[in-house]
């Protein structure tokens, strides 16, 4: 008789953790292809929108072969996509491929969905979505098919781009499945280590003891254990030659004093002996039985507690079973405290009241909220203070039970640190805000003290003839001359002073109205034309010593409804980049503002006569903290600014165009802000 290794624990660990492998790289699938999908969608929107610029122009100026080389740069780029662009007929009229122009939409080799090249058409913003089958991400682009002078968007066309996803979920699924190919190979391995130690570490030392106890018991008296190491078994192997000393010599004994009684006992040794080896066998029997036992559960044991996330397990009644290391350290509680409660002990109120109804509920309808999912939960810690973690539940069946095993994770420094940086962010750019505006202070408040000083110049002269003509009328000399003289004196000076404290209290309005709206957020109604003047009125102090005309051009009439502190925001930011980037300190120039109305919307055309830029500058100008003044007071800031509030706070557009040696040209749309003219406002 030995002992043999029971290969069934074995088998059924790697079996189980196959089984949690094969889930989890399934869940790692799919998380890894929406991800990947989310960048695809973030990649073709930035190929669109670079795209849209780039064509929109070379339509303008009539240059149809650059607008084909531009078709064809996005399919060497790209060499999965598809780019095709239609006319407002819906007729190709550039590809990236031959074959295709003068084609009808739905002629087309690709799936196009009408609906959204109509969507593009109506609301002129570009957009990507993913078709029915999930097998392709589609950009719809509007493009501006108006010639050079015509009004843009007159004719709109709409840039397509197909870009194929099947491959792209296949390569994940390759590269999902060559790590757990890899990681099961490694867990068959360890479960192979395991048994092979315990082999020849455990079971062999245990058949040779029993090896020598049966030769004992067959009644071989000098057989002992020649295993005697410093261990249990080595102690049990000398326990049992201690045993087998005593009983030879109380034996030896027993035949010396009773030789008489040798047949008797011989009779009654022989049962003994039998009953002796019967229960032997069972007591061994039983202590292999309760050794595999103890072996498989410090084994479960132990895998729980090396995993770094917190495990707990429960039965179909929402009982705990298991709680790991990790868990224990989560909440503050022992395993020994939780085991045998209800699992909604760590949960707050009022999820812990509604746990009960939503776990009947899913024995009855199989229907799963959280089984499957990784979803983020509040939990709660022994001292009752909340927390968020990351739950995932998978259900486990053992024979004709059903376990529910929990993976829990806590992203309490996870949600913390995005917190941070989301404030951050945002200081960041109010701090941006603030600089911008205590330039401007210093600015107004340098221009205010000119016609103070002048105020103050022309009064300490109107006091000084004051006095003289007080000291001629005391003394009895004033004359008709001195009287008139004095008069004169002090119209002038009045008007002087006139003049100069209206000056300062324009300047001083201006800036008021324009810094409560930066550092505010109003929605208000403004005649566009006057705020637009009382902005370049607050920006003089920045303009007055460059030789810088700056002209603007508004409808007359012409009333919006809009944040008036993002626009204010708008304008200065541009002029100021103009005078920094675009000009020399001593270059002459010009810059031009034209404000139009474009039926319920506002078109905003800006340019200078400055240096402009190359076309690497163009592509990356409204990316944050980009700029061409590292050192020199430029943040990078300035124009991200602009674009964020143009897109987000306006929900508008914006576009960049510029020639090295030929100025800068920005196109600004804000959508809906019309509010009527002065007659239609004032009900006549």
């Amino acid at each position: 008789m030995t002992i043999r290794v029971r290969h069934y624990f074995p088998i059924l660990a790697a079996v189980m953790l196959t089984g949690i492998l094969l889930f989890q790289s399934y869940q790692i699938r799919e998380i890894l292809t929406a991800r990947e999908i989310k960048y695809s969608t973030a990649t073709l929107q930035s190929l669109a929108m670079r795209a849209q610029s780039y064509i929109g122009r070379n339509f303008s100026q009539d240059n149809l072969l650059a607008v084909r080389q531009s078709m064809a740069d996005l399919y060497v780029a790209n060499r999965e996509t598809q780019a095709i662009l239609i006319d407002d007929n819906g007729r190709v009229i550039a590809a990236d491929r031959l074959g295709l122009e003068g084609t009808m939409i739905d002629k087309l080799p690709i799936a196009v969905d009408p609906a959204q090249v109509q969507k593009a058409k109506t609301t002129l913003q570009g957009h990507v979505a993913m078709n029915a089958q999930g097998t392709a991400l589609t950009a719809y682009y509007p493009i501006s098919l108006a010639r050079e002078g015509a009004e843009r968007f007159s004719r709109t066309g709409v840039l397509i781009i197909n870009q194929d996803v099947n491959q792209l979920k296949a390569e994940v699924k390759s590269s999902v499945q060559t790590s757990v190919f890899q990681s099961l190979f490694v867990v068959l391995l360890l479960v192979g280590s395991v048994a092979f130690v315990m082999h020849h570490v455990l079971i062999r030392r245990l058949n040779d003891m029993l090896a020598v106890s049966q030769r004992y018991i067959r009644g071989h008296q000098d057989a002992r254990n020649e295993d005697l190491r410093n261990d249990e078994i080595g102690e049990l192997s000398r326990a049992f030659n201690r045993v087998a000393d005593f009983v030879a010599e109380k034996q030896a004994n027993l035949e010396r004093s009773e030789a008489q009684l040798r047949e008797l006992n011989a009779s009654l040794e022989k049962r003994i002996e039998e009953r002796t080896e019967a229960l032997s066998r069972v007591i061994e029997q039983r202590s292999q039985a309760e050794e595999l036992a103890r072996a498989s559960e410090q084994e479960l044991a132990s895998i729980l507690n090396l995993a770094p996330d917190g495990i707990a397990v429960i039965d179909q009644r929402g009982t705990l079973r298991k709680f790991n290391l990790a868990a224990e350290r989560m909440f503050g509680w022992s395993a020994d405290e939780v085991i045998g409660n209800r699992v909604n002990m760590l949960m707050p109120e009022p999820h812990r009241t509604v746990h009960e109804q939503y776990l009947r509920n899913y024995q009855v309808t199989r229907e799963a909220k959280v089984i499957g999912y990784e979803r983020e939960v509040d939990a709660v810690k022994r001292d009752g203070e909340p927390f968020p973690v990351a739950l995932s539940v998978s259900e486990l069946k053992l024979g004709d039970e059903t376990q529910y095993v929990g993976i829990i994770r806590d992203i309490t420094d996870r949600k913390a640190a995005a917190d941070a940086i989301a404030a951050a962010q945002q200081r960041l750019l109010e701090s941006e805000k603030m600089a911008a505006l205590g330039g401007l202070v210093a600015g107004v408040a340098h221009e205010i003290n000119t016609p103070v000083g002048v105020g103050v110049t022309a009064v300490s002269h109107l006091r000084e003839q004051i006095d003289a003509f007080r000291e001629n009328y005391q003394s009895g000399g004033l004359k008709r001359s001195d009287l008139d003289n004095f008069l004169a004196t002090g119209g002038q000076a009045a008007e002087i002073i006139m003049d100069n404290l209206v000056r300062a209290s324009d300047l001083i309005r201006s800036f008021k109205e324009i810094a409560v709206d930066q550092t505010g957020d109003d929605v208000r109604t403004v005649k566009l034309d006057e705020y637009l003047a009382r902005i370049l009125t607050s920006l003089q102090p920045r303009l007055k010593n460059r030789p810088i005309t700056v002209v603007q051009t508004v409808e007359p009439d012409l009333r919006a409804e809009l944040h008036v502190g993002g626009l204010s925001q708008v304008i200065s930011n541009l002029v100021l980049n103009s005078l920094t980037h675009g000009f020399a300190q001593d270059a002459r120039g010009e810059i031009k503002i034209d404000v139009r109305r474009r039926g319920r919307s506002v078109t905003i055309a800006y340019s200078d006569t400055g240096v402009g830029m190359q076309q690497d500058v163009v592509d990356r100008i409204f990316e944050p903290f980009f700029t061409t003044k590292r050192g020199q007071g430029g943040s990078g800031l300035g124009m991200h600014i602009v674009f964020n509030i143009v897109t987000q706070k306006f929900g508008g557009q914006i576009e960049c165009s510029s020639v090295p040696g030929e100025g800068t040209q920005f196109r600004m749309l804000i959508p809906n802000c019309i509010v009527g003219n002065k007659n239609e406002e004032t009900g006549s």
